[in-house]
């Protein structure tokens, strides 16, 4: 059986959640694998599927977590099933449309700001000044284009590493834990549970010989969903994630011009070359 939607998904977890009875988020997880039948080629759909149709129904207030892991329906979740299970459909599509607005607000302050800064900061670069001043000059076009468009609660930072009190880390594949210090972030620092990661930056001069792979597998990790049995959306993660955009930023001094790549849901989604 294929993975369904976010939508549908959302409502066959709320269809199995019996009033005062509190599920444990693996309970859920095993109830809809044991349902789909999930393969093994299979899984990582279904675990990104799942830990976002979780946080969907949290958010809207339809399931409620009483501890980390721990949830129980609501009254507003039984109301909910008994309504029209296509009106529920339709405010869970309404929830992703949320999420793709964000994501649209991000490249628009990205946009914005790497116009200017390539025009105003391109002798400084010709000058093959360090990656630290590029990132600091960068993220202070951020902040000034977020001030212009209005944005209210986010702040571009260079070299930020925490995540609330902790050190900021994320969790590879092989559940290896990283310690990380991403060149850029636009985050609203913890503030905004709900989007609290915009943007990621990972900056190469074409003059720095060491290699990529590393960068871009971070920009992966910080962009997706969630992690392997982490919460999502109704508090802020253990390990980074969530970011709405991440942008590996590789200049090429001598062509005078940026390769970028862009990163959503943990997946290289296109390629660009802008010349300054």
């Amino acid at each position: 059986m294929a993975i369904p939607n976010v939508e549908d998904l959302s409502i066959e977890i709320l269809n199995n959640m019996q009033n005062n009875i509190i599920y444990s988020r693996q309970d859920i997880v095993n109830e809809q694998r044991r349902i789909l039948l999930v393969t093994k080629e299979e899984e990582r759909k279904f675990q990104f599927t799942i830990g976002f149709a979780i946080s969907r129904i949290c958010n809207l207030g339809m399931v409620k977590r009483i501890n980390r892991g721990k949830y129980i329906i609501t009254d507003w979740g039984i109301e909910q099933l008994r309504r029209d299970r296509e009106e529920l459909k339709k405010r869970l599509v309404k929830y992703t449309r949320n999420v793709k607005k964000n994501r649209i607000i991000a490249y628009e302050i990205f946009k914005n700001s790497n116009e200017k800064f390539l025009k105003e900061e391109k002798e400084n670069i010709k000058r093959n000044v360090s990656e630290e001043n590029i990132c600091q000059n960068l993220a202070n076009y951020l902040r000034d284009t977020m001030k212009e468009m209005k944005i209210d609660g986010y702040y571009a930072d260079a070299e930020f590493d925490r995540n609330d009190d902790m050190i900021k880390a994320i969790i590879d594949d092989q559940m290896k834990i990283i310690k990380i210090k991403c060149d850029i972030i636009v985050h609203s620092r913890g503030k905004n549970k709900q989007q609290d990661n915009l943007i990621a930056i990972e900056m190469k001069k074409s003059t720095n010989g060491k290699k990529r792979k590393e960068d871009r597998e971070r920009l992966q990790y910080m962009t997706r969903n969630s992690y392997y049995n982490e919460i999502n959306y109704e508090e802020l993660p253990r390990y980074i994630c969530r970011y709405a955009i991440g942008i590996f930023y590789d200049i090429n001094i001598k062509k005078q011009q940026v390769n970028l790549e862009y990163y959503e849901d943990g997946e290289l989604c296109k390629k660009e070359i802008v010349n300054y």
